[in-house]
């Protein structure tokens, strides 16, 4: 028996036969072609974008048909980005130019976009970047004129096992009825994971070297709680996931059960709003069905990001419009944007920061581009006529930050009001939470919002000083630190004793096991993934409020804990090293990454 430790990405145990899936690789010829095929290989380019364009059209229509609408919206992402005219050309310029032929430029233009955005740290950025990496080798796979293996033929309840899957993969998984993926690269916030819970694929990431230690047949374990995989385990472990497999199920169909249930605790004395995070409208129809009470986040970024131009106030008016219709009448969360300098956006030039995360970001930025800004915020307001739309500041470190925004604000409510459009003029307005001085000025801030949204994935960051990206430093990344636990105790209070409600709108809204912790601090609204509604309900609705109190002092007031190795291993993250425990090679916990 041989156990690897990876990160839990799709809840779920799995017992089945291993099927190994090697990439394929595509050689890509870099000698320059003659003139008199520069025609030729432009319309093979054509040819194989047309062709991959097909394909994505009917996994999208097939996912819409089987009610997978996270599936779907990440596939029409993927549509929009080939159908860009600037990537598709730049590759006809290096064909024509260049003299590349069809499959060196699609590679260069590929590799160009996905090493700029996977350098930047923003987690949504980076993975539009392994979008376009994927994408682009879909094209030279249609170019080579080679397929990859059939996923959806390797039989039902198998467990497939890859160095790394693309969302297309997992369309595949899903009509051939696979069981479990386990993949040696990803991140719970990755598409393949976001796809897994839609598919309900149980799935563990960032397994390192497991595809090398598997073979095909090979008896394998996927525990979907705890990122573990179990390779020819013995009878005992077997018979131990095959009850835990059994257990899962039945509390599967309890979740289905609550879909229409209020979320309060078992004594009827704490009511907590459950609301989701999304990106951009195309992810409303799955949320509404998940049984959310609204949008605790919406990021406003794709509609800058993916501009050559910002964007205007009418097309920023019609999405906020639809987001806030398609869930009136509870409250959508509307963060202005949020970008800085570790994200480059041609129309905002931000000269090179040393340390982008402590730069020009956030509202910092919007203040320093009051165009962009006021833009953004007439639209809004606009919106704000046809549903509860709330307006929410990133980044807002002080009062001075909060008043200056507020200030913006009105001179929008000014200029609409003199051109007859209409707003509401009492929209409700918050700051996140996400930086600890903002956190200790809470008692400053109150006064100037209608509600706080503690964004634990920053506010850990800067609170613990560790870069929740840094694979190396993983294990002290922990928002149930005492110190995180306390500011959001802290503000929580605040908020209270001022009438105003407050929220959590990073990572750990989802976690089940920090529920009843932040239910005992205070919070009254918690913001997710549509995928962990009801078991975030199911955990409320099983926890007494005075349970929920002694548990938050508990975690308060216990030390953090910590196993320091003695000879570090340079060579490998801590936090996915493999071993024969199951645990890590520090014995540290498993981390939740940002």
């Amino acid at each position: 028996m041989e156990t690897f430790k990876g990160i839990a990405a799709s809840p779920g145990f799995q017992l089945g036969e291993a099927i190994c899936l090697h990439p394929v690789q595509t050689a890509v010829d870099t000698a320059p072609i003659s003139e008199d095929k520069v025609t030729e290989e432009t319309e093979l380019f054509e040819k194989a974008m047309q062709s991959v364009k097909e394909k994505i059209s009917s996994n999208i229509a097939d996912s819409k048909s089987r009610g997978h609408a996270a599936t779907a919206e990440i596939l029409e992402a993927h549509l929009t980005i080939l159908g860009d005219e600037e990537y598709a050309n730049e590759i006809i310029e290096l064909i024509r130019d260049e003299h590349k032929n069809a499959a060196h430029a699609v590679d260069t233009v590929t590799q160009m976009y996905f090493q700029q955005l996977s350098s930047l740290d923003d987690p949504i950025l980076k993975e539009r970047g392994v979008d376009i990496k994927d994408l682009g080798g879909q094209v030279l796979l249609a170019i080579s004129g080679q397929d990859r293996p059939s996923i959806a033929s390797m039989g039902e309840g198998r467990i497939v096992v890859a160095h790394e899957f693309t969302p297309s993969d997992l369309v595949e998984c899903a009509r051939g009825k696979v069981a479990a993926i386990v993949a040696e690269t990803g991140t719970p916030t990755a598409h393949i994971a976001i796809m897994a819970k839609s598919l309900r694929i149980t799935a563990c990431l960032g397994v390192q070297e497991v595809l090398s230690a598997f073979q095909d047949g090979d008896r394998v374990i996927v525990d979907g709680e705890t990122g573990i995989v179990i390779r020819n385990p013995d009878e005992a472990t077997d018979r131990e996931y095959r009850e835990k497999r059994e257990a899962h199920l039945r509390f599967l169909d309890e979740l289905t059960n609550i879909k229409d249930l209020p979320s309060v605790t078992s004594d009827g004395s704490r009511k907590i709003q459950l609301a989701i995070n999304l990106n951009s409208v195309e992810g409303c129809d799955e949320a509404a069905e998940s049984g959310a009470e609204g949008v605790g986040l919406f990021r406003t970024e794709l509609y800058f990001v993916e501009c050559d131009a910002p964007p205007s106030e009418e097309t920023q008016f019609q999405a906020y419009r639809e987001v806030a219709q398609k869930f009136a009448p509870h409250g959508v969360v509307i963060r202005t944007l949020d970008v800085g300098g570790d994200k480059e956006i041609s129309y905002i030039p931000i000269p090179p920061e040393m340390n982008p995360f402590l730069g020009l970001r956030g509202i910092r930025l919007c203040l320093d581009r009051k165009d962009l800004f006021k833009t953004q915020l007439r639209a809004l307001l606009h919106a704000s006529a046809y549903g509860n739309v709330h307006i929410m500041y990133p980044m807002i470190s002080d009062l001075q930050d909060l008043e200056a925004a507020n200030a913006v604000l009105d001179e929008a409510k000014e200029e609409l009001e003199k051109e007859g459009i209409p707003f509401n003029s009492q929209v409700p307005v918050g700051v996140m939470i996400e930086v600890p001085s903002a956190a200790l000025l809470a008692d400053q801030l109150v006064r100037g919002v209608d509600f706080f949204s503690i964004g634990t994935n920053d506010l850990t960051q800067y609170t613990l000083a560790v870069d929740r990206n840094n694979d190396r430093i993983a294990a002290r990344y922990n928002p149930m630190h005492p110190a995180v636990l306390r500011l959001i105790k802290h503000v929580a209070e605040v908020a209270h004793q001022h009438g105003k409600w407050v929220g959590i709108c990073g990572e750990l809204g989802g976690d089940k096991n920090a529920t009843a912790v932040l239910i005992g601090l205070g919070i009254d609204e918690l913001s997710m993934s549509a995928a962990n509604i009801l078991s975030i309900k199911h955990v409320i609705r099983n926890t007494l409020a005075t349970d929920a109190l002694a548990a938050a002092e508990r975690a308060i007031q216990t030390a953090p804990h910590r196993v320091y190795p003695d000879k570090p291993d340079s060579s490998k993250p801590d936090s996915t090293a493999k071993s024969d425990t199951g645990k890590s090679d520090t014995g540290k916990p498993d981390a939740k990454p940002a």
